[in-house]
């Protein structure tokens, strides 16, 4: 009924506000994370991102109450991607901190590897190149291992992106620090190698995944 909504953000805000009561009440996780989701994009859509934070603070709440490891990493998530919406790229770190926690505990691989996708554009807009390849390669492992070559080509541009700006910006430190000469040279060479094998991955994909 939600997604029927998905062209109309003020039927799917009342529909959805109608609906969060009576799926709590009923305690089926993936359709209250599913409800959380439409109700969060219709606010978002709504440029109303203080109430799509609001909605996703109330859902990290009752999940934490029940329990519920796989709705609150699914809240925290939310709540890292209103953050990035108003650009507090602090508060989305934190938040996404919290959704690894979770699914870390759950052991959802597949949950890990979202959480370090969106890390590395968190650390990307907080200039941490240097954590953007980390969690980029730990999150390239991760969807390797889960055969998910798109995840997988993703993160491959993501280290790709994180090197060449640690390569840019360690250069551009050369005359300060002479030692950072190598760690450029090394950090544009793992770009090209990460830009090359994401482009390989890229062309081998189904059409429509990339």
């Amino acid at each position: 009924a939600l997604h029927a909504s998905a062209g109309a953000p003020e039927k799917a805000v009342q529909a959805g506000s109608e609906a969060l009561p009576l799926l709590k009440a009923a305690g089926v996780t993936a359709d209250l994370v599913e409800a959380m989701k439409a109700l969060v994009d219709a606010h978002t859509a709504l440029r109303d991102l203080d109430a799509a934070e609001a909605v996703a603070a109330e859902l990290q709440k009752h999940f934490a109450a029940e329990g519920d490891n796989e709705g609150g990493a699914e809240a925290w998530m939310c709540l890292c991607n209103v953050a990035l919406g108003q650009d507090r790229p602090d508060d989305a770190l934190r938040a996404a901190a919290q959704a690894q926690k979770l699914v870390q505990a759950e052991g959802d691989a597949k949950g890990e590897a979202e959480v370090l996708r969106i890390m590395c554009e968190v650390h990307m807009r907080r200039e941490e190149y240097k954590a953007v390849v980390r969690e980029a390669e730990m999150g390239r492992a991760l969807f390797r291992d889960l055969g998910d070559e798109a995840g997988e080509t993703l993160m491959l541009y993501m280290l790709a992106h994180g090197s060449v700006s640690l390569a840019i910006r360690d250069g551009a430190r050369v005359e300060e620090q002479p030692r950072a000469s190598r760690a450029s040279r090394d950090a544009l060479a793992k770009a090209a190698k990460a830009s090359a094998s994401a482009v390989r991955q890229a062309r081998a994909l189904p059409d429509g995944s990339h």
